[in-house]
């Protein structure tokens, strides 16, 4: 009883602690799709590229790998304020209420859409230091998965959801909230749900419908999402465009089943997509 006792503590420890953006199993996974859907002179500009991480100065969080360079921003928060002016590039509080404008919620150009750009840019610019690019590789590979997590696109005057508290899972009272949710718990659920979602379970049709559009396209599916399944699937918050509920909003295990696809498709799409920028900015014959 004692040792259940200890577990039953650290778990709810766990649970209790700040959810990185789109939980860490997510984002490596993303990476470990688009690692599958690189071109031959993609991934020898990669390797080039990976090669020289001891010139990232960022020991305790290498990156080695494209799953590495995926959770790479999450790990360097944790590097005091090196990285701190990069707080506000893993989301963009586009107004879920209003039609849809992808130059919204983006003060001083400290946003998703205007950082991915610019850190494409560097990625792609071999005149730029192996730091830097590396660097820009971990944005990248990490803010394309974060534009497909809806909440990281869209804002219901709510923070992206980080305002509305929430009950899920087998503790009522561990401090949830929707977007943190939907970074974690639904998301971790849904991707190690049978059949575990790998690279090699996307088919042909599936990356050639993913790969269509632009990054703008990607980004307004995301938000769209936000009011079709996000809120739409939890009748408390469906209607909701300014002022989060004062009480936690219980979330039942029909929302996840409602929501279950759409989140494995998600990770899947990410990972696609992410093939296609790394394949564009990496694998370009130098000028």
């Amino acid at each position: 009883m004692k040792r259940l006792a200890t577990l039953l503590a650290l778990v709810a420890v766990l649970s209790a602690a700040p959810a990185s953006a789109w939980g860490d199993y997510a984002h490596r996974l993303t990476g470990r799709i688009a690692d599958n859907e690189l071109t031959p002179a993609a991934r020898a500009e990669l390797a080039r590229l990976l090669a020289q991480n001891a010139q990232l100065g960022t020991p305790d969080c290498p990156i080695r790998s494209l799953a590495d360079a995926a959770s790479w921003p999450d790990c360097v928060r944790g590097l005091g304020d090196r990285y701190a002016y990069a707080a506000k590039w893993h989301y963009q509080n586009i107004p879920r209420c209003q039609p849809f404008d992808i130059t919204s919620g983006c003060a001083g150009g400290n946003c998703l859409t205007v950082q991915l750009d610019r850190q494409i840019a560097v990625l792609a610019d071999r005149q730029q230091s192996p730091r830097k690019r590396l660097e820009a590789l971990g944005f990248v590979a990490h803010l394309v998965g974060d534009l497909h997590q809806p909440l990281h696109v869209s804002d219901s005057g709510d923070r992206g959801g980080n305002d509305v508290k929430v009950r899920y899972g087998y503790d009522p009272d561990a401090p949830l909230n929707l977007h943190r949710i939907w970074d974690r718990e639904l998301t971790e659920r849904a991707l190690t749900a049978p059949p575990v979602v790998t690279p090699q379970a996307i088919n042909a049709a599936q990356r050639m419908r993913w790969q269509q559009g632009s990054i703008a396209d990607w980004v307004q599916a995301s938000w769209a999402l936000s009011s079709t399944m996000v809120y739409g699937k939890l009748p408390a918050l469906a209607g909701a465009c300014s002022t989060p509920p004062a009480r936690p909003v219980v979330v039942e295990d029909g929302y996840y089943r409602a929501n279950e696809t759409l989140i494995r498709a998600q990770v899947e799409r990410a990972g696609v997509r992410l093939g296609v920028v790394l394949n564009q900015a990496l694998g370009q014959k130098p000028e």
